[in-house]
């Protein structure tokens, strides 16, 4: 078909606009990762006639995609869905994640999260999947809890009051190990005696401190009298004093720390060398003070220097614990451990 003249002028106006923008914007013109500008210019060719439009627009078009410098279709293996494991691996190839299967659905790692009531194996996808495991229960080292699994969950529940958790003593209805029962039965005491609040600083295996005593009927009688390093506290027969109350020594107090110079009670911190506050053994443990080390008392595991604590006591660094910790490069591999860490 011919086309006049007065046709032809907007279609040369238009494709010479279309190749001006494509490359006026890069001072080199064959530079592949072109602006994208190009794109832009090749649309207003599009609005020109018929025939001529696609092909402007088209062009545009390709100008402006050429900005990424290559071709979309890539990937980063570290960036792929799901985790690297003994299960499988993740993969990276032709610009499309995938998973490398390693063990069958149903295999047991060796790497486990101790009293979680759970147990980690294989899935049928090379992952990792939990299944319950009621036999993975979380000993809290206290004796008046029963320790068990529940719907997959940890339970602690009190025992009954009255339960024995050791000699002469027994559970009370929150679950703490006492001597007697504040405001309890009379004949939980010695006749001529009654029972108040005292922790047991002593015995470093108790944790659960709040023990109570049973304590004559003088150490409640508002006078300072008999052993009393203060007003019914202190001394061989009463309970020990409150923070600021008068002290000889440290089971004069609460705290177990008696200031030497002022022979007074002093509130507990972790360079005091006694088990108290929230520690779980002297000076260490608990939310303010450092980790402790393995063998010592602990009630979670950041109370431990290693990141595990069974049994109420920090366990050594393993490589199935399911914790980076030792020398480890990462959860349960390198460093001393036969698995090696798996590559980004």
């Amino acid at each position: 078909m011919q086309i006049g003249r007065a046709w032809i002028w907007p279609l040369l106006i238009a494709g010479l606009s279309s190749l001006a923008a494509a490359c006026g914007t890069d001072p080199n013109p064959g530079n592949p990762s072109g602006s994208g500008t190009g794109g832009a210019g090749g649309g207003v060719g599009g609005a020109g006639g018929v025939g001529g439009v696609g092909g402007g627009g088209t062009g545009g078009t390709a100008g402006g995609s050429s900005t990424g410098g290559g071709s979309g279709d890539t990937c980063v293996r570290s960036e792929c869905p799901g985790i690297d494991s003994p299960c499988g691996v993740r993969t990276c190839d032709g610009g499309a994640c995938g998973m490398i299967v390693l063990l069958q659905e149903g295999v047991v790692l060796d790497s486990q999260t101790y009293g979680d009531c759970k147990r980690a194996v294989c899935d049928a996808n090379g992952g990792v999947m939990q299944i319950e495991d009621t036999n993975d229960r979380y000993d809290d080292g206290n004796p008046c809890t029963l320790d068990t699994c529940m719907n997959g969950e940890m339970q602690h529940i009190n025992q009954e009051a009255g339960f024995s958790c050791g000699n002469n003593v027994k559970c009370n209805d929150a679950g703490q190990c006492v001597r007697c029962n504040v405001g309890g039965p009379a004949n939980e005491c010695p006749n001529g005696s009654t029972c108040v609040e005292a922790k047991n600083y002593k015995d470093i295996e108790t944790l659960d401190v709040a023990v109570n005593k049973c304590v004559p009927m003088t150490c409640k009688d508002g006078v300072k009298n008999g052993s009393e390093t203060d007003i019914d506290c202190g001394g061989t027969a009463c309970a020990p004093c409150d923070v600021g109350g008068v002290c000889n020594g440290p089971l004069d107090c609460i705290e177990a720390v008696c200031d030497p110079a002022a022979k007074t009670c002093s509130a507990a911190s972790c360079t005091d060398g006694s088990l108290n506050g929230a520690e779980t053994s002297p000076d260490f443990g608990g939310p303010t003070c450092p980790p402790t080390s393995v063998g010592s008392g602990c009630k979670v595991p950041e109370d431990c220097a290693t990141g595990v604590c069974q049994g109420a006591k920090c366990a050594a660094a393993t490589c199935s614990d399911a914790t980076q910790n030792g020398a480890e490069g990462g959860v349960d591999c390198g460093g001393t451990c036969k698995a090696k860490c798996s590559e980004p």
